[in-house]
């Protein structure tokens, strides 16, 4: 009877904040079965403390997807080498050589040149004029400037990684393309570990492939794999949040005339976008390595495991009026759009600070800042792992 069961991800219009079918279901219970395209079949952790449980307890095993029959809906998925489809300890000693560049003292150093950037962006984008596509002139070149500049990739790639990137996170293009730019980009990226190998800086990619005597050293293969997922996570995430952070704001004038007159909310206005916009459309899987309890539900082992984030965020448990934007809301921190647990995003920080930044210049250089067409007119990327906006014209 697995044909009665919701189709997952779910058939969700990319302009819409969050998925109904997935509010629906918590509704009704904190996990739920559903099925794939392929017919396999699923559970979703669906409550907050369902998707928090599935992300930190040790009884669900990222590395265990990888095995045969496992659902892997993405190339990204399917690399054991990656961070992404590890468990501690392997994943604790290569997250812990990351997270010297994501530090809050690393970060810190950051925000001069981050302020310096926004602001020549800012100054393009006013000397274009209105109407002004606001992804093209700040959304996405603030983002790859700012990872280019933490791992010390030449910023002249720029145009190159994009396409990359569009390519490997696309649902829609046939698995051969997105393995080809996988191989593509990691053949780029050994040059660049082999070159900072012969003459390291100060940057990230330096760091981690110099032996720092106390976690093992990386192997070339394992170094290339991860800082691929560091120059993807950390500049195509920011880019798609920044752009669906500002339609809320769009959407909810309300809202977007309080950030003017009271900026010192800014900071907690970014939480609580990230709370209430859903940015990834898929989540690699967890598999039971036994029968586990989560919110109610028995796990069998070997069953897998979709933790649902952005649907954990609309929790009415935690979070009341889940359904409203509240720059305001008191726990809005508290959501779990960076994940939790082992995987818990290491550039949370910086990706929280540009967002901070891109903002508060924003607001602060345009006071009369506005969408300058209709919100239904917006378009929206299809076929993306990540939901995003193609363009978003405003005006002052």
């Amino acid at each position: 009877m697995t044909e009665l069961l919701p189709l997952f991800p779910f058939p969700t219009p990319a302009e819409q904040a969050t998925d109904p079918d997935g509010v629906r279901l918590l509704g009704q219970a904190p996990m739920a079965r559903a099925r794939l395209a392929d017919g396999a079949v699923v559970w979703l952790a669906l409550s907050y403390r369902a998707v928090r449980q599935v992300m930190s307890d040790a009884a669900f095993s990222r590395a265990a997807a990888l095995r045969p029959g496992a659902p892997k809906p993405m190339a990204l998925f399917r690399d054991p080498k990656s961070v992404i489809n590890m468990d501690p300890p392997e994943l604790t000693a290569i997250r812990r050589r990351m997270a010297r560049g994501f530090s809050t003292q690393a970060v810190n150093r950051l925000e001069p040149a981050i302020n310096e950037t926004v602001a020549k962006l800012l100054d393009t984008m006013a000397e274009h004029g209105p109407p002004a596509d606001v992804m093209r002139w700040l959304a996405e070149p603030l983002p790859i400037l700012v990872i280019c500049d933490l791992l010390g990739l030449p910023y002249v790639a720029r145009d190159q990684i994009q396409t990359w990137t569009r390519r490997i996170l696309s649902l829609t293009l046939p698995s051969s393309e997105s393995f080809s730019a996988l191989h593509e980009l990691d053949a780029y990226l050994t040059d660049i570990v082999r070159d900072k190998r012969a003459d390291p800086g100060d940057d990230l990619i330096s760091c981690l492939v110099t032996d720092d005597g106390q976690d093992p050293a990386l192997d070339e293969s394992t170094l290339v794999k991860n800082i691929r997922i560091i120059l993807i996570a950390g500049h195509d995430t920011t880019i798609n949040q920044l752009g669906n952070s500002l339609v809320e704001l769009f959407r909810h004038p309300e809202q977007l005339a309080l950030l003017k007159q009271c900026p010192d909310l800014i900071p907690n206005a970014v939480e609580e976008l990230l709370r209430y916009s859903k940015l990834a459309r898929l989540s690699p899987p967890f598999v039971a390595l036994h029968d586990t309890y989560v919110d109610g539900s028995l796990v069998r082992e070997g069953e897998a495991v979709v933790a649902l984030p952005h649907i954990a965020n609309r929790d009415e448990q935690l979070f009341r009026q889940a359904d409203r934007l509240d720059v305001t809301r008191h726990n809005a921190a508290q959501h779990l759009g960076f994940a939790h647990g082992p995987h818990f995003c290491p550039g949370s920080g910086l990706a929280k600070l540009e967002q901070r930044i891109a903002l508060r210049a924003l607001l602060s250089r345009f006071p009369g800042l506005g969408l300058a067409v209709d919100p239904g007119e917006l378009v929206w990327r299809d076929g993306m792992s990540m939901r995003s906006v193609e363009s978003l014209p405003v005006t002052w």
